[in-house]
Parts: structure tokens; sequence; C-alpha cells
């Protein structure tokens, strides 16, 4: 789809629970934006079926998240 869509994830942090959703643009703009590499690499890393980052990979991951978070729009919305 080329007008962007939106993508969220529920999480638990410090007994909280929170939902966190990106705003994704078209997919040009994600092109022109550098955004496909950090993505396959977040892919790469996350195992496969269970959705969790095994601990050797936790830096790599968080480092790679927050380039994404830079070019996407985040909204973070705690759950009470």
């Amino acid at each position: 789809d080329k007008k962007g869509f939106i993508e969220c994830m529920g999480y638990r942090k410090g007994g909280r629970i929170y939902v966190k959703c990106y705003t994704f643009p078209g997919r040009d703009e994600l092109h022109r934006r550098g955004f496909s590499e950090p993505l396959y690499k977040i892919a790469d890393i996350v195992e496969k079926g269970s959705g969790l980052v095994p601990e050797e990979h936790a830096q790599e991951y968080k480092e790679l998240m927050q380039k994404v978070e830079e070019i996407l729009r985040v909204c973070v919305v705690e759950v009470k």
C-alpha cells in the first residue's frame, strides 16, 4: 500500500501496560528515508515465531529501534 498504515504493539514495563503505535508513511517515503535496512536487520534478530529478542542481540536491537523511531511517528499510551 502506497498510502501508509499504523502498526501498534503492547508491552509491559515496570509493572505497567503500554501500547506503542507507529505511523508508517507510504512505501516511497520509507524507501527515501532509508527505513528498509534497519527493518530487515530487526527481522533477522527477532526469533522467528516467538517475537523475542535474544539477549546477545539486545543492544543491537535497541539501537536499530532508535533509528526506526527517528524515521516514523511514534505514540505511546499507558493502559490503565
